[in-house]
């Protein structure tokens, strides 16, 4: 169809986009919207239309109609491919500042169409470009505004983190804009809200994955180490975690700094809070998992604290039959007694058995990534390990043999144990 076609076709939807009635709205998204697809690459309009459509579709952003409304969004991401790159930025500038709106309807919308429109544009593409160019340095401004409430920081966070996923390739180019978004998601690791500090753990791991390695090592350097090194609980919690995002994300790098990172995550998982305790052994499991050579200097390091803290549980005291018999005559009034405590404590607060059952998982990673080293696991380890048997706690008896480590961790023992007999 040719443009002159395409114009008039178009005009006429238009037409109905203005229509007092819902559903003829609805329809002339649909078509308008089918028209588009049908065309593919050939679609495109005179620039009065492209100006008249793009508006009249932004408008319906804030229409009564959910229905249209959504479609609305549908209809932006559809025609973002087809237009001209000032239509592109007009697009962006309109839906960035819905999402500042004190409407939470009309907030969500945004921020729908603002996803929608990322995951439309392919990567490596001009377009990729100019939405790094152009959308990113508007996100990035909400992240750092003080006057950004909570739900709005959260939004920008999650869609700063698909564009520089989805767009990884170009970003790598971009150094500026790599550290425009370490600049303002940094601050946000200390925020009071721990949702806003896991969401910008995400963001800072998938820029992680494509950035270059200056700005790793300042990660790393000003921010991780630092904190690290600190008292400050939540601030530990967060950098731990931080830690074995970036692990997960950009192994190599991370491997080059495993030597200074993993004393101070060993002295986290030391420290009297369960919470810590919990997130250390996670981080050394995916060290352990992603970077096993270079950990080979702190192997024994990491098997003393798994074997040490698979038998954490310091709110259960265990006895013998000898204990049982005599709890077995206490008085009623004893009862009586103990029940007065009954309600201070209870196996429902006791968050210990996470710290175990980061630990059984710490030490399957490790067994699994040093195969090599199965005997000497063997003695260490596998008495450690055997004992979860009798873990009181059902989450921690199975969930490490139905984990992928423990999985592999058992078929490692089954493939070599016949070798090991031999050998002892």
């Amino acid at each position: 169809m040719s443009s002159a076609k395409n114009s008039y076709a178009v005009q006429q939807l238009c037409t109905k986009l203005n229509n007092p009635d819902a559903d003829l709205r609805y329809m002339a998204l649909t078509d308008l919207i089918s028209d588009i697809q049908r065309s593919g690459d050939t679609f495109g309009v005179d620039e009065a239309t492209e100006h008249s459509t793009v508006e009249q579709v932004l408008a319906l952003m804030n229409d009564t109609n959910g229905e249209v409304k959504n479609l609305a969004v549908k209809t932006l991401a559809a025609l973002i491919k087809h237009v001209s790159e000032i239509r592109i930025q007009i697009i962006i500038d309109r839906l960035v500042a819905f999402t500042a709106s004190k409407d939470e309807g009309v907030r969500d919308i945004a921020s729908l169409g603002l996803e929608t429109v990322v995951s439309e544009i392919t990567p490596g593409t001009p377009l990729a470009s100019i939405a790094c160019a152009k959308l990113a340095p508007k996100v990035i401004a909400q992240v750092e505004s003080t006057s950004s409430s909570p739900e709005l920081l959260i939004d920008a966070l999650e869609l700063l983190t698909d564009i520089v996923s989805r767009f990884e390739s170009t970003v790598r180019t971009m150094t500026a804009l790599q550290n425009s978004v370490l600049k303002a998601v940094t601050p946000l690791l200390d925020s009071l809200r721990h949702i806003i500090r896991k969401r910008a753990v995400t963001t800072l791991a998938t820029l992680a994955a494509c950035s270059d390695a200056a700005l790793f090592n300042t990660l790393i350097s000003s921010t991780i180490l630092k904190s690290l090194k600190g008292k400050d609980i939540d601030k530990l919690k967060t950098s731990v975690s931080l830690v074995g995002a970036l692990a997960r994300s950009a192994p190599t790098k991370m491997g080059k700094k495993a030597a200074e990172l993993v004393p101070l995550i060993l002295s986290a998982a030391s420290k009297d809070d369960d919470e810590l305790k919990e997130g250390a052994l996670q981080t050394l499991e995916a060290l352990v998992l992603k970077c096993p050579t270079e950990l080979a200097l702190t192997m024994l390091e990491i098997i003393q604290i798994g074997t040490s803290l698979v038998k954490y549980d310091p709110n259960y005291a265990g006895g013998d039959d000898d204990d049982d018999v005599e709890m077995n005559g206490l008085s009623d009034g004893d009862d009586d007694d103990d029940d007065e405590f009954g309600d201070e404590y209870s196996d429902d607060d006791d968050t210990s058995w996470t710290v175990r059952r980061g630990a059984t998982k710490l030490l399957s990673a490790r067994i699994v990534t040093r195969a090599d080293l199965l005997n000497t696991f063997y003695r260490i380890v596998s008495p450690a390990l055997i004992a979860r048997f009798g873990e009181r706690e059902e989450t921690v008896r199975k969930g490490w043999c139905t984990s992928k480590a423990g999985e592999d961790c058992w078929s490692s023992y089954e493939s070599s144990l016949p070798s090991l007999f031999m050998k002892n």
